[in-house]
């Protein structure tokens, strides 16, 4: 009679618990359609088949399942961020493949419009439905009538801090990328002044004309904050930087936007400090003459809400 040894019944246990767990995971899949379809439409496998390749199947779901609740493109937490896997079977083996997922396929084909983007990402999905108020109808009337007519004019938005004047310019960037204008630069304007300016020093000049050629000719250029870099009292950045991009710009007929603390009349005055007043009376006339408008948000005194500025 041969003996049983406890060796042998806590191996056959084990195996035998191995063999229910793998069956219960086999079940689960089953309950999830993705991977069902997976499984019997599009890899035809059998059920020894899906049991070989259990793990990498039960890998697949936690991925699916983390992509599911996504917690947005600034906080996945995967090994590779915003990337999903994707399984492949060939030859019975079953292969792993990481992907660009959706949302970060999408921020990539939106930041590719931009040279550069100072305004949250999170401002992508913003339209004009979101401009409300009574002070941005007319600003909000004047872009959209633009963006029909492709006149490539220019918007001049004053206001304080808070009241959304580079919400509504990057509302009519986001429509720029929607009708595939071409590349747009979204700047702060003194940092971008700053960055010019270093490249403008530099011994080799071929960088900066490079820069400043795709500035002059973007489809959209957005200068926010304009009027904080007047500060600088020496005229070499208007000189050198601002007035060739701007006058380059209205020869060709590109749009350009400005947002400003400022009326243009206070722009004027600061830049009258360095570059002398008939300078500083031609940018504010050459501003107007592509625009014709200077839109305040909020109804300062010199300004009808979106009336024409005859000053």
């Amino acid at each position: 009679m041969n003996e049983v040894k406890a060796s042998d019944v806590f191996k056959k246990d084990k195996v035998q618990g191995l063999d229910e767990a793998m069956d219960q995971a086999l079940n689960e899949l089953k309950q999830e359609p993705a991977i069902y379809r997976l499984i019997h439409d599009e890899f035809h496998l059998t059920r020894a088949e899906t049991r070989r390749s259990l793990n990498t199947l039960l890998d697949y779901r936690e991925d699916l399942h983390y992509c599911s609740h996504c917690p947005g493109y600034e906080k996945c937490a995967k090994e590779v961020p915003h990337y999903q896997m994707n399984l492949t079977y060939e030859n019975g083996l079953m292969d792993r493949q990481l992907v660009l997922c959706d949302l970060a396929r999408k921020r990539m084909a939106y930041e590719s419009s931009f040279i550069d983007r100072d305004f949250p990402y999170v401002w992508h999905t913003a339209e004009f439905v979101d401009l409300k108020g009574k002070a941005k109808a007319p600003l909000k009337t004047a872009m959209l009538k633009s963006l029909t007519a492709q006149d490539g004019r220019w918007f001049y938005v004053q206001g304080s801090r808070g009241v959304g004047r580079t919400f509504a310019l990057a509302v009519f960037a986001n429509a720029w990328v929607k009708q595939q204008r071409g590349d747009i630069a979204f700047v702060e304007t003194s940092g971008f002044m700053e960055r010019m300016k270093t490249l403008a020093l530099d011994r080799d000049k071929s960088k900066f004309a490079e820069e400043m050629e795709r500035y002059q000719n973007c489809s959209l250029l957005v200068l926010d904050d304009f009027g904080n870099e007047a500060k600088d009292k020496t005229g070499f950045g208007y000189g050198t930087i601002l007035f060739p991009l701007l006058d380059a710009r209205a020869k060709k007929g590109l749009c350009t936007c400005f947002s400003s603390d400022f009326t243009l009349d206070e722009v004027a005055s600061m830049y009258a400090t360095s570059i002398g007043r008939p300078r500083a009376r031609q940018l504010k006339d050459l501003i107007l003459s592509m625009g014709q408008r200077a839109f305040s948000l909020i109804g300062l005194p010199g300004f009808d809400e979106g009336a024409s500025s005859t000053r």
